[in-house]
Order: C-alpha cells, then sequence, then structure tokens
C-alpha cells in the first residue's frame, strides 16, 4: 500500500491551505508549540527541501544572550527555539513559580488569561519574529498562519512588533497574517489532501487504463 508520510507543520500547513486560502499560491505557516516548525506550501503543494529538511527554523542559531546561554535539545547553544517555544516559555514560567513543562501548560494558561503567561508569549513572539523576517523576505508568502498551542494574540502582536520593522516593505506589502483557522484538525485534513492528491493525480488515474 502507498504511505504518505509528512511532519506536523507540512501537514497543518496544507490543511490551513485547503480550507482556508486555496488561492494562496505561497502560504507559510508557523507552529509553535513544544518545538518551532515552519511548513511551506508554493503552488498548492507542500515545499519539502531536497530531503524533507525545510522549515525546521527552530534551530536558527540567534545572537541573543539567553540562547547563547541555553543548551538546545538538539545539543547545540543558540537555537531560536531555547527562547520562543513553549518549552522556552514553560522554562520561564517555572522560573517564576508557575506549574509548565510544556506548550500545552502555557496554552492553558494563555486561555486563562494569565498576564505572565500572556507577557513571556508576547516576548517570545519578537525573537521569532526577528527569524520570521529573514523567512518573509526570502519566502514573500501571500499568507503567513501561526499555529500551534501558543498560537495566540500576545504571540502574533511580538511576532508582528519584530517582523514588519526588519523587513522590506516589498517583502510585505502583501502578506496577510493570521491565526490559525481549524486548530488541531489541519494536520489530519492536509495529509488526507496529500493522500487525495497522490491517489488522484492524472498520471494515477491514467495508470490503469493504459
Amino acid at each position: 500500500m502507498p504511505v504518505v508520510v509528512s511532519n506536523d507543520a507540512d501537514a497543518e500547513a496544507l490543511g490551513e491551505h485547503a480550507v482556508s486560502f486555496p488561492t494562496s499560491t505561497a502560504l507559510c505557516l508557523v507552529k509553535v508549540s513544544t518545538g518551532i516548525g515552519v511548513g511551506l506550501v508554493i503552488d498548492g503543494r507542500i515545499y519539502h527541501g531536497v530531503d524533507g529538511g525545510s522549515g525546521d527554523i527552530g534551530h536558527i542559531r540567534v545572537a541573543d544572550p539567553r540562547a547563547q546561554e541555553t543548551l538546545c535539545q538538539c545539543g547545540a547553544h543558540g537555537c531560536l527555539a531555547t527562547i520562543a517555544s513553549g518549552r522556552a516559555v514553560a522554562r520561564d514560567l517555572r522560573a517564576l513559580g508557575i506549574a509548565a513543562e510544556s506548550g500545552r501548560d502555557v496554552e492553558r494558561l494563555l486561555q486563562q488569561g494569565d498576564p505572565r503567561a500572556a507577557a513571556l508569549t508576547q516576548q517570545a513572539g519578537r525573537a521569532l519574529g526577528e527569524v520570521l523576517a529573514s523567512v518573509v523576505c526570502l519566502f514573500n508568502p501571500g499568507v503567513m498562519v501561526i499555529g500551534g498551542a501558543l498560537s495566540s494574540g500576545p504571540l502574533i502582536a511580538g511576532i508582528r512588533e519584530s517582523l514588519y520593522r526588519l523587513s522590506l516593505p516589498r517583502a510585505t506589502r502583501h502578506l496577510t497574517m493570521e491565526l490559525g483557522t481549524i486548530d488541531d484538525g489541519a494536520a489530519l485534513i492536509g495529509l488526507v489532501q496529500q493522500v487525495v492528491d497522490q491517489e488522484f493525480a492524472p498520471g494515477r488515474i491514467n495508470e490503469p487504463l493504459g
């Protein structure tokens, strides 16, 4: 049997594209949960890179001193994920005496309106926006969807603070930035869309017909 495999950010990007932005020719989904990843959809298809490694922006090195001092799960220092992921925000909340172990715990606190979780999430968004400014200048997306456990008003506010300040106006003048619209269902929809695209591709349909 044919098997379709995708990472979560790629699948969610395609799901958001299929449901909410089907006319977008260049969509970027930023998933901020325990880690950070980006899914790119170009002309309705996921861009995987040469071997599936595209979009792993959580391990881009940043100059922030906090990142330089923190060991990432990948074994390096300086990764964006050490200061802008759900795991990083949870760590900072624990330092304030608030019980949080993961991005899901941060999500719960954000939904409860915790002001400290909101402030730290916005701070993470500012750091994330500095990296996304380069993504926008390189990729020039028409739509940027913010998804994952930390997807929230504070996160997108922080991203906007940095991204628009550091990006060329040419790269952002047609950019729409929104929170994800279909939550956890986006990945499942994206996987289904990949199966449909594969099994009902013209070549696949024509093959049994000779």
